[in-house]
């Protein structure tokens, strides 16, 4: 296992070498590419806190002054060490988290260094559906959200759906992507999708558990940060998303809203995001008023210093939210270039230099990003992404993260998205003849995984 100091006398060298005077941006967790050009473009130098065996691919070392790496849990300790030595070399200019997985983690590193973010604590509540949406009906109104409930047991899940209104809906506290999230109509098919999750969400506590044994010190991860089960009323409604760019004093700046398809709504029992569409096809009126409920939300959990993605329920009473995350949405920045051309990590930089996004946008291009999932899980013997997207008048690129071999399955059971279409056009209907065309299409040869 490498330490703290093993990876700053690696260093080290480097490091004696630069100037205090150079202005530089340090990063948490990890960083792809497309966020930090802005930064590069600006002339900032980079420097990145990376979390070890991350999701995301590591960056290119040659793109930063330095890269060091920590342990999955990103202990306190070794942190403050770190950025004490960075610091002595550096002008640390801005501090940026754009990963969910880091946002308790880097909360606690800012609030011990100073930096002007996000408290523990509002993290903690950004990080925990149940915890978020009690603070939104506290400090919002009941209007805001569903009501809801967190389980530990069955007893306690019957309990609630004997006094709530069905369908109901069954989700993780702290997961994204839709994963192991469930609309249930009855009781039979509520418990039945209780005892399925809470097998999962135990295998993968257990495995977080695992990941944490060797660990010499206490680490700062909330206790939240367990995974639990939530059960809430369901919304109807239509489903939509705003990122929200949010300065060091807590004022929210909100980008167009994204219209997004999910897949009840072409007749998939899940949730998964199939379609986001940009420009909203909503009213003025309803936009604004969903905009509104998205600026309420972020001030609900004191956010700062960082770009929020809210999730919010067009209802037939007005927009509701569903959660906040306290990071980009997942490809927003492109959908919004594709559609707006705007450049969402530009206008997150200008912000916390003091100069507010713009409040009006005017859309160029009609572009979704569409991302189909096979209804069952299996191991993938051919894929005709490629074949279809010969067939697409308005795509844009395609992108492929699986190939043959690999297994592949619902976001409901876990899965994330197996590729991704870029669709954009100046004619919108021709844009929804692409998406309808992909929803309708045979895009996977499963064969049946063997049981492990």
């Amino acid at each position: 296992m490498q330490t703290i100091e093993k990876a700053l006398e690696e260093q080290k060298n480097q490091l004696e070498n630069k100037n205090e005077s150079v202005s530089l941006v340090l990063f948490f967790g990890n960083v792809r590419p497309q966020e930090y050009a802005a930064f590069q473009k600006a002339g900032y130098k980079l420097g990145l806190f990376y979390r070890k065996n991350h999701y995301l691919p590591r960056p290119a070392q040659d793109d930063f002054e330095f890269i060091i790496d920590f342990e999955h849990e990103m202990e306190l300790e070794p942190l403050l060490k770190a950025y004490q030595t960075i610091s002595d070399k550096y002008h640390i200019q801005h501090h940026i988290n754009v990963r969910e997985d880091t946002v308790p983690q880097f909360a606690q590193f800012a609030h011990a260094s100073d930096i002007e973010s996000t408290s523990p604590e509002d993290a903690t509540n950004a990080r925990d559906k149940t915890r978020m949406k009690a603070v939104f009906r506290e400090q919002i109104g009941t209007h805001s959200t569903s009501a809801f409930a967190q389980l530990s047991s069955e007893k306690e899940l019957l309990a609630f759906a004997d006094k709530s209104s069905w369908p109901l809906v069954l989700k993780p506290t702290n997961l994204h992507a839709s994963k192991f999230v469930s609309v249930n109509h009855s009781q039979a098919e509520l418990v039945s999708s209780y005892r399925d999750a809470a097998k999962k969400i135990d295998a993968l506590n257990q495995m977080d558990r695992n990941k944490s044994a060797d660990l010499k010190a206490e680490t700062f991860t909330s206790q939240s940060e367990t995974t639990h089960l939530q059960v809430e009323e369901f919304m109807q409604g239509t489903n939509h998303s705003v990122d929200c760019i949010i300065d060091q004093q807590g004022n929210v700046y909100t980008t167009p809203v994204v219209d997004v398809l999910v897949g009840i709504e072409i007749g998939v029992a899940d949730f998964h995001h199939f379609a986001r569409l940009s420009p909203s096809q909503l009213s003025t009126e309803k936009e604004n008023a969903i905009l509104d409920m998205a600026i309420a939300g972020c001030k609900a959990l004191n956010l700062k210093t960082c770009i929020a993605h809210v999730e919010l329920i067009d209802t037939e009473t007005g927009p509701q939210l569903i959660e906040i995350a306290a990071r980009p949405g997942g490809n927003r920045a492109e959908i919004l270039k594709l559609s707006y051309g705007i450049e969402l990590m530009e206008m997150f930089l200008d912000c916390l230099e003091g100069n507010p996004p713009p409040v009006n946008f005017k859309a160029l291009r009609h572009a979704a990003i569409v991302t189909p999932f096979p209804e069952k899980a299996g191991i993938a013997n051919e894929l005709y992404f490629e074949t279809l997207a010969k067939k697409l008048n308005t795509l844009d690129s395609l992108t492929i993260k699986v190939k043959p071999g690999d297994q592949v399955g619902p976001a409901i059971a876990g899965f994330t998205a197996p590729a991704y279409f870029w669709l954009s056009s100046t004619e919108p209907e021709q844009v929804a003849k692409d998406i309808k065309r992909i929803a309708n299409s045979d895009l996977f040869s499963l064969q049946q995984a063997k049981a492990s």
